[in-house]
Protein backbone atom coordinates (compact mmCIF):
# COMPACT_ATOMS: atom_id res chain seq x y z
CA UNK A 1 0.00 0.00 0.00
CA UNK A 2 2.50 2.39 0.88
CA UNK A 3 4.48 1.59 -2.08
CA UNK A 4 2.00 2.18 -4.33
CA UNK A 5 1.49 5.82 -2.93
CA UNK A 6 4.99 6.33 -3.37
CA UNK A 7 4.70 5.22 -6.76
CA UNK A 8 1.73 7.39 -7.70
CA UNK A 9 3.40 10.46 -5.78
CA UNK A 10 6.40 10.24 -8.27
CA UNK A 11 3.97 9.63 -11.37
CA UNK A 12 1.99 13.23 -10.60
CA UNK A 13 5.10 15.10 -9.83
CA UNK A 14 6.72 13.79 -13.40
CA UNK A 15 2.96 14.54 -14.88
CA UNK A 16 3.20 17.68 -13.06
CA UNK A 17 6.59 19.08 -14.80
CA UNK A 18 5.36 17.79 -17.67
CA UNK A 19 2.17 19.75 -17.99
CA UNK A 20 4.67 22.72 -16.54
CA UNK A 21 7.13 22.91 -19.78
CA UNK A 22 4.11 22.29 -22.02
CA UNK A 23 2.21 25.10 -20.68
CA UNK A 24 5.26 27.23 -20.83
CA UNK A 25 6.09 25.71 -24.56
CA UNK A 26 2.48 26.90 -25.50
CA UNK A 27 2.95 30.44 -24.05
CA UNK A 28 6.39 30.58 -26.21
CA UNK A 29 4.31 29.53 -29.41
CA UNK A 30 1.36 31.73 -28.69
CA UNK A 31 4.07 34.54 -28.45
CA UNK A 32 5.73 33.49 -31.42
CA UNK A 33 2.02 34.42 -33.13
CA UNK A 34 1.05 37.27 -31.68
CA UNK A 35 4.59 38.90 -32.87
CA UNK A 36 4.06 37.46 -36.26
CA UNK A 37 0.53 38.43 -36.36
CA UNK A 38 1.75 41.98 -35.85
CA UNK A 39 4.58 42.04 -38.34
CA UNK A 40 2.14 41.14 -40.64
CA UNK A 41 -0.44 43.84 -39.44
CA UNK A 42 2.60 46.36 -40.18
CA UNK A 43 3.40 44.41 -43.46
CA UNK A 44 -0.53 44.94 -45.16
CA UNK A 45 -0.36 49.06 -43.78
CA UNK A 46 3.02 49.67 -45.33
CA UNK A 47 1.41 47.81 -48.89
CA UNK A 48 -2.11 49.42 -48.27
CA UNK A 49 0.10 53.36 -48.24
CA UNK A 50 1.88 52.13 -51.40
CA UNK A 51 -1.11 50.86 -53.61
CA UNK A 52 -3.01 54.20 -52.15
CA UNK A 53 0.15 56.43 -53.33
CA UNK A 54 0.55 54.38 -56.36
CA UNK A 55 -2.29 54.77 -59.98
CA UNK A 56 -0.56 51.83 -61.26
CA UNK A 57 -0.87 49.99 -58.33
CA UNK A 58 -4.35 51.26 -57.27
CA UNK A 59 -5.41 50.11 -61.29
CA UNK A 60 -4.68 47.02 -60.73
CA UNK A 61 -6.43 46.43 -57.15
CA UNK A 62 -9.40 48.14 -58.77
CA UNK A 63 -9.14 44.97 -61.24
CA UNK A 64 -8.51 42.43 -58.79
CA UNK A 65 -11.89 43.97 -56.57
CA UNK A 66 -14.20 43.69 -59.71
CA UNK A 67 -13.14 40.15 -60.56
CA UNK A 68 -13.29 39.08 -57.37
CA UNK A 69 -17.02 40.75 -56.77
CA UNK A 70 -17.49 38.96 -59.55
CA UNK A 71 -16.31 35.68 -58.28
CA UNK A 72 -18.36 35.77 -55.62
CA UNK A 73 -21.58 36.84 -56.82
CA UNK A 74 -21.19 33.41 -59.53
CA UNK A 75 -19.71 31.27 -56.39
CA UNK A 76 -23.22 32.71 -54.90
CA UNK A 77 -25.37 31.46 -57.47
CA UNK A 78 -23.95 27.85 -57.55
CA UNK A 79 -23.75 26.90 -53.96
CA UNK A 80 -27.44 29.11 -53.09
CA UNK A 81 -28.70 25.29 -52.96
CA UNK A 82 -26.12 23.47 -51.79
CA UNK A 83 -27.48 22.66 -48.40
CA UNK A 84 -23.79 21.73 -46.54
CA UNK A 85 -22.40 25.02 -47.91
CA UNK A 86 -25.41 27.17 -46.30
CA UNK A 87 -25.50 25.38 -43.53
CA UNK A 88 -21.63 26.21 -42.84
CA UNK A 89 -22.39 30.09 -44.07
CA UNK A 90 -25.35 30.33 -41.21
CA UNK A 91 -23.05 28.90 -38.49
CA UNK A 92 -19.97 31.16 -39.58
CA UNK A 93 -22.42 34.04 -39.43
CA UNK A 94 -23.70 33.04 -36.32
CA UNK A 95 -20.30 32.96 -34.83
CA UNK A 96 -19.51 36.50 -36.09
CA UNK A 97 -22.73 37.86 -34.50
CA UNK A 98 -21.07 36.31 -31.32
CA UNK A 99 -18.07 37.88 -31.83
CA UNK A 100 -19.54 41.54 -32.17
CA UNK A 101 -21.29 41.43 -29.48
CA UNK A 102 -18.18 40.23 -27.21
CA UNK A 103 -16.12 43.43 -29.02
CA UNK A 104 -19.53 45.60 -28.04
CA UNK A 105 -19.04 44.68 -24.44
CA UNK A 106 -14.88 44.76 -24.11
CA UNK A 107 -13.87 47.14 -26.80
CA UNK A 108 -11.45 44.19 -28.30
CA UNK A 109 -10.09 41.55 -27.32
CA UNK A 110 -7.94 43.19 -24.92
CA UNK A 111 -10.20 45.82 -23.87
CA UNK A 112 -9.11 48.49 -26.45
CA UNK A 113 -7.83 46.76 -28.99
CA UNK A 114 -9.57 47.26 -32.40
CA UNK A 115 -11.83 45.06 -33.78
CA UNK A 116 -11.71 42.36 -36.34
CA UNK A 117 -11.95 43.04 -40.08
CA UNK A 118 -15.54 42.50 -41.22
CA UNK A 119 -15.64 40.23 -44.34
CA UNK A 120 -18.87 41.24 -46.26
CA UNK A 121 -20.56 38.84 -48.46
CA UNK A 122 -19.37 41.66 -51.52
CA UNK A 123 -15.82 39.98 -50.70
CA UNK A 124 -14.67 43.45 -49.40
CA UNK A 125 -13.78 44.17 -45.96
CA UNK A 126 -13.75 47.05 -43.51
CA UNK A 127 -11.13 48.02 -42.26
CA UNK A 128 -11.27 48.94 -38.06
CA UNK A 129 -7.42 50.41 -37.95
CA UNK A 130 -5.75 54.02 -37.38
CA UNK A 131 -8.66 56.23 -36.65
CA UNK A 132 -10.00 54.62 -40.47
CA UNK A 133 -13.50 53.08 -39.30
CA UNK A 134 -15.73 52.10 -42.12
CA UNK A 135 -12.81 51.82 -45.33
CA UNK A 136 -13.16 49.62 -47.88
CA UNK A 137 -10.39 47.46 -48.17
CA UNK A 138 -9.88 44.54 -51.00
CA UNK A 139 -9.49 41.19 -49.66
Amino acid sequence: MRRSIVILTGIFLLSGLTFGQEMKQNSQVRERLRNAMEIRREMREIERQTIESDAELQGIMNKIKDLHKQLRERLDSKLANNTEYQQLKKELEGIREEWKERWKRQEGPTHGGPPPANIHQSGEKTIHQSGEKGKKQGK
